[in-house]
């Protein structure tokens, strides 16, 4: 389990049986400008995705080699610019990486796309595609997101949300993933709400 504690990682061992945390090895401090530090785990425990800011205000994706523990390594394995990086999510099945990318074009509208990372499993790099798995046109009001994946890995949730002049909505979708490329399909809606 990990904790952030200001611009620190901090890694616990959690007892099943007890549920008693117990911290193992040293923090990993970044020299981040905020105290935002968004974590994804890897599902196989080999490696830990790291979002955060540096002190220049450029976000960075790191990736840590964790030891036996899970205690990430001192130094990345990579660094990745995350300039738009809006959501990270891991595929449970530990093959795929998948970001959620957030702009405003020239026009002032959100825009988004969906990009997927092959995992390399024994160091946990990560190879972007070239190809956009998805996208979100253009829009002032509505933005997209990410918010995880089925048990077998076989769906990946994402969600389009408004919150805007008193109105609050979204709609959930799910994407079908390729076991073997990690190719995403189309938007299946299965949910939504609003007041």
């Amino acid at each position: 389990m990990y904790v952030q504690q200001n611009d620190s990682i901090l890694t616990y061992n959690v007892n099943p049986q007890t549920g008693v945390a117990t911290r193992v090895g040293r923090p990993l401090t970044l020299n981040a400008l905020y105290n935002y530090i968004g974590l994804v785990p890897s599902p196989t425990d080999h490696s830990l995705n790291v979002l955060w800011f540096d002190t220049s205000n450029k976000k960075h994706l790191d990736v840590y080699d964790t030891d036996t523990s899970g205690v990430p390594q001192a130094k990345p394995v990579q660094r990745l610019s995350a300039i738009y990086i809006a959501g990270f999510q891991a595929d449970p099945n530990g093959k795929f990486d998948y970001a959620l990318r957030l702009w405003q074009n020239a026009k002032g509208e959100y825009v988004s796309d969906i990009r997927l990372f092959t995992v390399d499993s024994s160091s946990g790099k990560l190879t972007e595609s070239p190809v956009a798995q998805a996208r979100y046109a253009p829009n002032y009001y509505y933005t997209a997101g990410l918010f995880g994946f089925n048990g077998s890995g076989s769906k990946m949730y994402d969600t389009w949300n408004v919150n805007f002049d008193g109105e609050a909505a979204s709609t959930y979708y799910y994407r079908t993933v390729d076991p073997n490329t990690g190719a995403l399909g189309p938007d299946t809606q299965f949910f939504s709400w609003s007041d």
